[in-house]
């Protein structure tokens, strides 16, 4: 009998590669998508799902999970973090009135009670929705692949020869690629692991380091200005108010401020996935 997983954020770029990931696999997969998909998968069912308004039926009675990725982000006066907890919880009961076999949610390794940040205080406030012996919460760090945060990095160094290092760049970064991500996911729906589990496949580089790596795979030269932090708080809030996509948010900077290396044991110990 082929198992249905339901997932949330199939337009984004880890949702994209879940459901193709997860079809392959051999499950039924409704992808909730919140506008019409530009290259639909054959084999996928695909709904739309507004995050504000949905109703009982965007999950399945008995379906295997449901893995919510989907996240309305940061913006001013957006009232972002009262729609993405009202979403989360009532998703989340949806799943528990359909007996749904497993509730993945993925937060962040931002996400901590101190984060300064929008995004890790809302992803900390979402984590509390769920139950440790039940449900699966996951923190995965960048994610690397074609797509997200890290091919936002790629872009901007093959365009620059300058790259800024704020704070001096020596931030610690942990990276997990997309396909372990979903390996991650898979062997929590498939082995039923439940609680919360920081993801990632390395032990921590500096920021600089992680901008010399993706310079040297493109074949990319590049060198460094270090910009303090006390003067890249003004910088920011004049490139957030004068440009119409700045190339770094306060958002990202109260992110960088709160990096920290963490313990990714559970990779190995707990979904039993070795790395090559």
């Amino acid at each position: 009998m082929t198992k249905t997983i339901v997932i949330t954020g199939a337009n984004g770029f880890i949702g994209r590669f879940l459901i193709e990931f997860f079809s392959k696999r051999g499950y039924h997969v409704i992808s909730l998508i919140h506008r019409a998909y530009k290259a639909a998968l054959p084999g996928v069912e695909y709904r739309l799902f507004d995050m504000d308004s949905f109703a009982g039926d965007v999950i399945p009675q008995n379906a295997a999970a449901v893995i919510h990725a989907a996240y309305i982000p940061y913006k001013k006066g957006n009232n972002s973090e009262a729609r993405n907890l009202k979403a989360t919880q009532r998703l989340l009961n949806i799943a528990r009135k359909k007996n749904t076999g497993k509730f993945v949610f993925l937060s962040s390794f931002s996400a901590a009670d101190d984060a300064l940040s929008h995004y890790g205080k809302n992803k900390y406030e979402l984590e509390q929705l769920f139950d440790e012996k039940r449900d699966l919460v996951l923190r995965p760090a960048l994610v690397t692949g074609d797509g997200g945060l890290y091919k936002n990095l790629v872009k901007i160094i093959e365009g620059s020869r300058i790259i800024p290092l704020i704070g001096g760049g020596k931030q610690p970064v942990q990276t997990v690629k997309v396909e372990t991500l979903a390996e991650v996911i898979a062997a929590g729906i498939e082995k039923n692991i439940s609680g919360f589990y920081d993801i990632a496949e390395y032990k921590a580089i500096t920021m600089r380091e992680l901008y010399e790596k993706i310079a040297k795979r493109n074949s990319k030269r590049i060198s460094f200005f270090t910009i303090p932090y006390f003067l890249a708080a003004p910088l920011v809030f004049l490139l957030e108010n004068f440009s119409a996509k700045p190339l770094i948010t306060k958002e990202n900077l109260d992110g960088l401020r709160k990096m920290k290396e963490r313990d990714c044991s559970a990779l190995k110990d707990v979904f039993e996935i070795n790395l090559k």
